[in-house]
């Protein structure tokens, strides 16, 4: 800490700061100014913050606290320095320094003006002593002396208290200033009852001053420790104006003066804008030491030279432009996505690692022309778009085509003819096109019994339901009915160019009440509840036929309670979490009921639908987004999730079973010979390349979701109408019938998800076995799912 000295001097008052160190004092000339002096008589100079005081070379007797000065030596507050009749007194206060200078107290003695008289007449003893010889007077008064001193001694015994003092580190200097002096004793002091003030000090620790109260009769004894001095930091660095932080605290920039810190290890970090931070360990030594660094930081940044072609496209990161090409960069390290953007060209992401201070110069980057924008439209609109081949969406949509090239666009709609349309556009050129769709239609024998039958087709009477009627070729509900019977509700698609019949014997109902067929779950609610399970073997033996590599046998136990879905989630169920979702159509059929199975849906959709259903009802998610993906929490909480692959094994193959199925159906025979569950029939012909010749479950695509009888368990659809997405990612297991494994997730992470079940589109004895593995990583017009989660 800096003090300042307040001097007052023949010269008058002033201020000097510590920088005016050292002083002289002397004559005209000099720092302090005494009377009557010429020349320079000493010095006071600093020394880590601590004042001394040197003679001069002269002939000038210099007096310190009444001892000639002849060597250096250290100042403490309320020392006397005297030069003839000049007295320099030196005071310290707090962090100020007061100087005086004044005259000495001693004066020219001068005898009275008047002369002595005659005679004087002597007090008794006087005139016993002056009768006393000589050599007598003088033993007497040696006598007088000591027997005084005795008693002073006797008296100070008596009325003295011991004092101990003990200072850590033992002080260069130190002095007990008080209203009687100290007598030292075997290590103590005697000292009368009084105020002191005991004044220590030691190189690299600060002067202490200690008041000191002692008592008649009360023994003192007294610890003190002197206290260190902080070192002192001192740190410059390239560049300067770093910020300099001291176990992360901020104390000031770069060059940073003599800032003061306690002994001991610290945290040192320079910061500074485009450079990389420095960090060290420091260690201070304190006791007022100086410490200095001198640091230089390294860049963090390099350049980086690109050109395209065509040059002249603007370089732009986060809508921020850079430059343009050819050019070069000044980057900072880390990643960076850089955007090529022109005029006629897609703009290109560009994705660079900048190392600091290492240059890059990247290949010459090759523009590709924009694309062509068609607006495309649709009479009526919904219409199912590929371009090329590649399903889009459904009309209105806008597409985007590469220049230069024609394309095929292709629009299908359930009931409507399929519309084909080529385009070739330029660069950025844009086309508006409406396709006006041709209705089909398809011819649909009604044959009822009771012939008194009635029909209802889509919710409005049709009047007998033994009839010929001709329909758009879309799905229509039906219902036929009579009172006093159950009635029939379905679903029929027309074919254009194919007849179809639906013959209905309708059953009596006895009491009178109409059924009506289940329409699927809308929340979590009806879930099957699937207590804890012994151990099961999941896969296929190498003898089963149909059997594919990936069914390896592998024993598995499931020990957490928890539930399934009796039906795949449906269409009007999607909707409610995503209303714009489409899930389109399959060569004019629709799959876009509301009670049809949700498809074209990805793992990741079905994932965010989960945790949406899970917050609706109160329940903790299930899924979490890292990276843009949704991942399982582990452990797995009670919200919606998808059944992990051994909990729909079992609910398929095992529950409800006396041994594992292989089929759907129970007697084991393939194909089918009696109505399961909605595959490749007969009615999907102009669909599919293979289809079951001999089966007719009356779908071409996806039917209404629980229209087929549920499994042992009642669950709907285990088998055919869609396959459905599980929980795990795809991996191909070692046969490891042996080795039990206990609430399976699968593995933690891969490209593809499992896939369990057949669908509308499958016909083959390997797909149609409840062993069948499948896997996938994009949505299809045949996959869909169902909900499950824990019950605990």
């Amino acid at each position: 800490m800096s003090r300042v000295t307040l001097i007052r001097d023949a010269a008058g008052e002033r201020t000097l700061e510590e920088a005016a160190y050292p002083l002289s004092v002397g004559g005209d000339g000099c720092s302090l100014v005494l009377p009557d002096q010429s020349g320079t008589a000493f010095h006071i100079g600093l020394e880590r913050g601590h004042p001394f005081v040197q003679p001069a070379v002269s002939d000038t007797p210099v007096w310190h606290n009444h001892q000639r000065l002849t060597t250096s030596t250290w100042l403490k507050s309320g020392d006397r320095i005297q030069v003839g009749e000049s007295l320099v007194l030196w005071q310290v206060e707090g962090d100020r320094v007061l100087v005086n200078v004044s005259r000495s107290d001693a004066g020219v003695v001068i005898p009275p003006a008047s002369p002595p008289p005659a005679s004087v007449e002597k007090p008794p003893d006087e005139l016993l002593l002056a009768s006393t010889p000589p050599g007598k007077r003088g033993l007497r008064w040696l006598l007088s002396f000591l027997f005084a001193l005795l008693v002073a001694a006797a008296a100070f015994v008596l009325l003295a208290t011991p004092v101990a003092l003990r200072v850590e580190p033992e002080p260069e200097a130190m002095s007990l200033k008080g209203t009687f002096p100290a007598i030292e004793l075997s290590g103590r002091s005697l000292l009368l009852p009084g105020s002191y003030t005991l004044i220590a000090s030691h190189t690299g620790y600060r002067d202490l001053r200690e008041q000191v109260e002692v008592e008649f009769g009360k023994p003192l004894n007294l610890d003190l420790r002197l206290q260190e001095l902080p070192g002192l930091l001192s740190v410059a660095s390239i560049p300067a104006g770093a910020q300099v932080f001291v176990d992360n605290v901020r104390v000031g920039e770069t060059p940073l003066s003599d800032h003061e810190l306690e002994a001991g290890r610290y945290g040192l970090r320079l910061a500074a804008p485009r450079y990389r931070p420095l960090e060290m360990d420091l260690e201070m030594a304190g006791l007022g030491q100086q410490q200095r660094l001198n640091l230089a930081l390294k860049p963090d940044w390099a350049m980086l030279s690109l050109s395209s072609d065509p040059d002249g496209a603007q370089i732009m990161e986060s809508g921020t432009l850079l430059g343009e090409t050819p050019g070069t960069l000044e980057l900072m390290s880390g990643t960076h996505n850089l955007e090529l953007v022109r005029s006629g060209y897609k703009t290109l992401v560009i994705p660079v690692t900048i190392v600091a201070g290492e240059d890059q110069q990247l290949p010459r980057i090759a523009l590709i022309p924009a694309d062509g924008i068609v607006d495309l439209t649709s009479r009526p609109v919904g219409g199912t778009v590929t371009l090329d081949g590649v399903f889009l969406g459904v009309t209105p949509l806008r597409l985007q085509v590469s220049p230069g090239e024609e394309h095929q666009i292709e629009i299908t709609l359930a009931g409507h003819r399929p519309a084909k349309r080529s385009v070739e556009l330029r660069p950025e050129e844009e086309l508006e096109l409406e396709v006006r769709l041709q209705p089909e239609y398809g011819v649909v024998f009604f044959d009822s019994r009771p012939v008194d039958a009635v029909l209802d087709l889509n919710g409005k009477p049709q009047g007998p339901a033994t009839a010929r009627l001709k329909l758009p070729a879309v799905p229509h509900r039906i219902e036929i009915r009579k009172p006093g019977y159950r009635p029939y509700k379905g679903t029929v698609t027309p074919s254009p160019g194919i007849s179809r019949t639906v013959s209905v014997v309708l059953q009596p109902d006895g009491g009178g009440h109409e059924t009506t067929k289940p329409r699927g779950i809308s929340s979590g609610t009806g879930l099957k509840p699937v207590a804890s399970t012994g151990p099961f073997t999941m896969g296929a033996s190498r003898r089963e036929p149909g059997r594919r590599a990936n069914e390896n046998l592998r024993k598995v136990r499931l020990t957490r309670p928890f539930l399934i879905g009796p039906r795949e989630v449906t269409n009007g169920e999607f909707r409610r979490f995503r209303p714009t979702h489409s899930s389109g159509s399959a060569q004019g059929f629709s799959l876009n009921g509301d009670d049809q199975p949700v498809v074209n849906v990805g793992w990741d959709d079905a994932a965010r639908y989960l945790n949406w259903l899970s917050k609706r009802e109160g329940l903790p998610a299930a899924y979490r987004q890292e990276n843009g993906k949704m991942q399982l929490i582990r452990p797995v909480t009670t919200g919606y999730r998808l059944p992990t692959e051994a909990e729909w094994a079992y609910t398929a193959r095992f529950a409800g079973r006396d041994g594992p199925a292989r089929y759907p159906w129970s007697d084991e025979q393939f194909p089918p010979v009696r109505i399961q569950g909605n595959y490749a029939d007969a009615a999907a012909a102009p669909l599919l390349p293979l289809i079951l010749e001999d089966y007719q479950d009356g779908h071409a695509v996806s039917a209404p979701v629980g229209g087929f009888a549920p499994n042992p368990i009642g669950l709907h659809d285990m088998d055919g109408n869609v396959a459905e997405w599980v929980q795990d990612y795809y991996s191909v297991y070692p046969n490891g019938a042996a080795r039990e494994a206990v609430d399976p997730l699968g593995p933690g992470e891969g490209r593809h998800h499992v896939v369990r079940g057949s669908s509308w589109r499958d016909s083959g004895i390997s797909e149609l076995r409840m062993s069948y593995r499948d896997y996938s990583e994009r949505p299809r017009d045949d996959l869909g799912f169902r909900i499950a989660r824990y019950t605990r």
